[in-house]
């Protein structure tokens, strides 16, 4: 930070002053009436809150231009005209305005840097950084538990999905992983791969059903998972369905098995039927996070700065009620899982004389779970009451409870979103998707399923999983920020705002917010070189020296983060996405509309939706046909 001089400092101060003169004012108010009390107040929180915003954004405003004491004032800034407006948006109103990732990519490119700083709301400095040894080091086994997730995101997750594993962070994290690792080993993830062969058959059989009763062109969609649009552009024997609406069924009944051995029965649900009651508060759940009113866009922002507005938003908000009280039931029908779970483990222990004066050993198990069917759930509770893990390290049935809702939005809406994805990118490449069934109908000849080994042994089908998670992940960036003063190095040097030589490191200061691009990390052009935005799976087959030199992260994608933070559920969400994959390319054929453009809509993860059909929701449309 450049040094100030006094009068600077003095002129600083007095514009954070600023910042607290409004409420002052407010509180010394002795001559007043209660009466008139009662009908300045209204006006005085107004006035308080528009020279907050104001002062807040100015403050700012002056640091960066007029005084050059921003710590990032070396750092690359996207150059914009400057509008009234710009002070309180900052660079966000581009980024909401444009499809997801363009700005920051046409930031990275025009700056040449990988490292950038754009203005937030109320002119706040937000930090971008796509360095690939940047990303390394911040997520590295020394280092990760320095960058945790931000108050607010840890937060919101909390309120959404209870403080599970994606929720937690130091201490917490680590014991919670070390109970959960066990449960998501390559030995446990095999015992449930005809889980998914299972769900994806009675997915395909749905879908025929679907594809035979199309006899052409009608007004009314057939179910809920078409648009009346969707309904006109469909022909005999070719309906164009959200495929996303399948899939998502789909995946909520794999984790609902897979997971707590529950049979949530989505797929074979009719429209309008009332479903399991944890799977429906889930879906209410995402349903309301996914769609915030503008009275909650407006609590968050200004949240940020004033604390009464960040009461009302955790305290008063409608819509954060109805959050919290979809996740209670949800917990509700979870305990009652929990504690069925709990009794069949004690049983399996007394049945096989396991336990014995308290001492239950990991190893115990072995031969007794040997060739049975265990989900995730059993596995961790199992792993919970063993004598390996030390009594601090113990999870709470608080803790078990937030596993089992970190479970569902891990496993099912991300997996659905990845899938549809994948499809998406094999509906354009129609060469490619030949390619793969024909591969899956060699290996599957005589066959309903392969093991785990079998599925992997498939280069297409792994390419196009890859090239998919690669160009479209379904979380397309994460917010970090410094718990202690941290210099990160940066892998080449990069030109400094004014011109005047480079910078190969970065000082992130205690409390600084910062973003990780995951979706830009996996597409830069330094990286995978000019055709990075293309879908081009055969890259997998011969990858680049810069991948292996740069990239520490599993299956070579930033998708599944790396280190201590990484995602412990991967292997599962890729074996999952290659069993749906080769059940579904074996029995149908997709493709586009034409005429249709699909484009990325960020909510809490990277859904797509329809150009011009906006009302409609995230859809992806796609036409299906029997191969």
């Amino acid at each position: 930070m450049a040094l100030l001089s006094d009068s600077q400092r003095y002129l600083l101060g007095l514009a954070q002053h600023a910042l607290t003169m409004p409420r002052m004012c407010i509180q010394h108010r002795p001559f007043l009436t209660t009466g008139a009390v009662l009908v300045l107040l209204p006006v005085v929180a107004i006035a308080y809150v528009i020279a907050r915003v104001s002062c807040t954004a100015l403050y700012h405003f002056v640091r960066l231009h007029v005084f050059h004491a921003d710590p990032f004032q070396h750092v690359p800034r996207p150059k914009s005209s400057f509008t009234p407006g710009r002070l309180f948006l900052g660079d966000t109103s581009e980024i909401h305005g444009a499809v997801m990732g363009v700005p920051q990519r046409r930031w990275f490119k025009e700056l040449n840097s990988s490292v950038i700083c754009y203005r937030g709301e109320l002119y706040g400095p937000r930090l971008l950084v796509a360095d690939p040894l940047a990303i390394s080091h911040i997520l590295s086994s020394a280092q990760s538990y320095d960058f945790p997730k931000t108050v607010l995101d840890r937060e919101f997750l909390a309120r959404l999905i209870g403080p599970g594993i994606i929720v937690a962070e130091g201490d917490a994290h680590k014991a919670q992983k070390k109970v959960l690792s066990p449960a998501f080993s390559t030995s446990a993830i095999k015992d449930l791969v005809p889980i998914f062969w299972k769900h994806a058959r009675r997915l395909t059989d749905k879908l025929g059903e679907m594809v035979d009763g199309t006899e052409g062109r009608t007004q009314e969609a057939m179910s809920l998972s078409q648009t009346e649009l969707a309904a006109k552009a469909s022909i005999t024997g070719k309906p164009v369905t959200d495929i996303t609406w399948w899939l998502s069924r789909t995946t909520l009944d794999i984790i609902g098995e897979a997971g707590f051995d529950e049979d949530f029965g989505t797929m074979a649900m009719k429209d309008g039927q009332a479903g399991h009651e944890m799977a429906e508060s889930f879906n209410s759940l995402i349903g309301a996070s996914s769609n915030f009113s503008p009275l909650s866009i407006i609590l968050f922002i200004l949240g940020r700065y004033i604390s009464v507005f960040e009461y009302a938003r955790r305290q008063i908000n409608p819509q954060t009620k109805a959050m919290e009280k979809l996740l209670a039931s949800m917990n509700r029908v979870a305990l009652d899982i929990v504690h069925r779970k709990r009794e069949q483990i004690i049983r399996t222990m007394e049945e096989n004389g396991l336990g014995a004066n308290g001492k239950l050993r990991k190893s115990d198990w072995e031969d007794v779970s040997a060739g049975s069917k265990v989900d995730i759930l059993h596995q961790m509770m199992k792993t919970n009451m063993s004598s390996d893990v030390k009594d601090s390290n113990r999870l709470s049935d608080d803790d078990i409870l937030a596993q089992i809702s970190n479970f569902l939005l891990a496993g099912h809406e991300t997996t659905a979103t990845a899938m549809s994805w994948i499809l998406f990118y094999l509906a354009g490449n129609l060469e490619v998707q030949d390619k793969v069934r024909a591969e899956v109908q060699e290996h599957m000849s005589g066959r309903n399923e392969l093991s785990y080994d079998g599925i992997n042994a498939l280069p297409w089908v792994d390419a196009v999983v890859r090239e998919s998670l690669r160009l479209t992940p379904p979380v397309f960036s994460l917010q970090r920020e410094a718990r202690v003063d941290k210099v990160i190095p940066l892998s080449k040097p990069y030109p400094r705002e004014d011109g005047k030589g480079t910078f190969d490191k970065l000082l992130i200061p205690k409390g600084m917010e910062f973003i990780i691009p995951i979706e830009l990390l996996n597409t830069s052009e330094d990286v995978w070189g000019p055709d990075a935005l293309a879908f081009r799976p055969q890259r997998w087959f011969n990858l680049p020296t810069e991948v292996n030199n740069d990239f520490d992260f599993p299956l070579h994608l930033a998708t599944f983060i790396a280190g201590p933070r990484g995602c412990i559920g991967s292997r599962f969400a890729v074996i999952e996405a290659k069993v749906l994959l080769m059940q579904l390319v074996s029995v149908f054929r997709f493709e586009r509309v034409l005429g249709w453009t699909i484009e990325p809509k960020l909510s809490l993860v990277t859904r797509s939706r329809v150009v011009g059909q906006e009302k409609a929701g995230p859809q992806m449309p796609l036409r299906i046909s029997r191969v």
